[in-house]
């Protein structure tokens, strides 16, 4: 009699090995496809965690990126016709590499279109498929369409043969249009840095407090929402500063925030440092003192992670999956979206609360080590992986 817990596999994988015979499920050979990993966005950093992490003898993890390019003002029909020149080419992958599994990493409009166009190529080629659904207005592309466009992407959601979404919140959302669909909840999750890493921000008492945010700079992002509280901490007499760290969410964008702060008259207490990758976001992050992520939308932004596995407090906007990961009043504090006043308050409770800040970011670190770690997350994939391929052979050996 084989023993679950023997067996290496996912549990699902195990109890359908020991109930039925079924033979063990072949090394998944997982095709991801999504962005170009070297770019700025939560999932470009998703990819290249996949591409980066070692998942031992029980499979691999290949890569297809998405080429996004193409005309300025291409229409949804050009985009999708280029698209299928992509497509072929994934067909003939899937058939010489001996891919078992498609990964795509998907959101809201094209890109979903995209990975619909893609999954039926792997079904077709005897794929499992995954829709791996990041963005934080998957709701609003659902409920925005019309009613024909509805009912392909329920057909689409219900048909993959999973569906991973960021949070409890987003298979809610998911499930409402598409209640048949097999929904996977797997959180984003990030490596943890070592504490000499992490460091504490190494400025003196009373010195002023650091904001960070770490976005692009759009405006649902909420950026405005965040200089208009920013103006009513100077005029408070806070000692703060904040740091605006990323790129143009679209044309101008970065412009018209760097004329608002002007106006605004926040010259010297905001600053626009552009994007940050690598060695100067570690530096960033460590050097700040609360990472404030005041977005009308999200899904579950890696740059809230991050600042919480270096043990930093976060105001956030209670959207999204956000509060299944910032709690209030124990890792960080909550406001409303689009508030701008309600963020002031919470930002001045920590900037005259440094003994606060340090509680929610200790606090904050042990969540992010317990539930939002890399390890984790692997093992979440590999147990999703296998399952899908245990439950192929089960339907093969019942066809025999």
């Amino acid at each position: 009699m084989t023993c679950l817990p023997e067996t290496g596999c996912a549990p699902a994988t195990a109890a359908l090995l020991a109930a039925g015979g079924v033979a063990r499920p072949p090394r998944f050979r997982v095709l991801a496809v999504g962005p170009d990993p070297r770019e700025i966005g939560g999932m470009s950093t998703v990819v290249a965690q996949m591409l980066e992490l070692d998942w031992g003898p029980r499979g691999e993890v290949r890569f297809q990126r998405i080429t996004t390019g193409g005309r300025v003002r291409e229409t949804m029909l050009g985009k999708l016709r280029r698209h299928g020149l992509q497509t072929r080419t994934l067909r003939k992958r899937i058939r010489r590499e001996g891919i078992n599994v498609l990964h795509m990493h998907t959101c809201s409009g094209a890109s979903f279109w995209r990975s619909a166009a893609d999954m039926t190529t792997a079904r077709g080629s005897g794929c499992a498929t995954v829709l791996h659904v990041h963005g934080a207005m998957f709701d609003q592309f659902v409920t925005g369409s019309g009613r024909t466009a509805r009912r392909l992407v329920r057909l689409v959601l219900e048909r993959a043969d999973a569906v991973i979404a960021l949070g409890e919140h987003w298979a809610r959302a998911i499930r409402a249009c598409a209640p048949r669909a097999n929904i996977r909840v797997i959180p984003n999750a990030v490596e943890i840095p070592p504490m000499s890493e992490v460091g504490k921000t190494g400025r003196e008492a009373g010195a002023a407090c650091r904001f960070l945010l770490l976005a692009k700079l759009d405006a649902w992002k909420g950026v405005a929402d965040l200089i208009e509280a920013a103006v009513i901490l100077e005029r408070s007499g806070a000692p703060f500063e904040l740091v605006l760290a990323g790129p143009g969410g679209s044309a101008g964008s970065v412009k018209a925030v760097g004329a608002m702060i002007t106006a605004r008259g926040l010259s010297t207490r905001v600053r626009c440092v552009g994007p940050l990758c690598g060695a100067a976001r570690t530096e960033a992050l460590r050097h700040a003192d609360v990472l404030v992520q005041p977005s009308h939308h999200e899904g579950m932004p890696m740059s809230v992670l991050e600042a919480m596995s270096f043990g930093k407090a976060v105001v956030a906007s209670q959207v999204g999956a956000l509060p299944e990961v910032v709690e209030e009043g124990r890792t960080g504090l909550l406001v409303p979206p689009q508030d701008p006043a309600a963020l002031a308050r919470a930002m001045l409770r920590l900037v005259h609360a440094p003994e606060l800040r340090h509680r929610l970011g200790d606090a904050g670190r042990r969540v992010i080590g317990d539930r939002f770690s890399l390890d984790r997350w692997r093992e979440a994939l590999i147990d999703l992986y296998e399952d899908l391929l245990a439950e192929r052979l089960r339907r093969h050996s019942c066809q025999a």
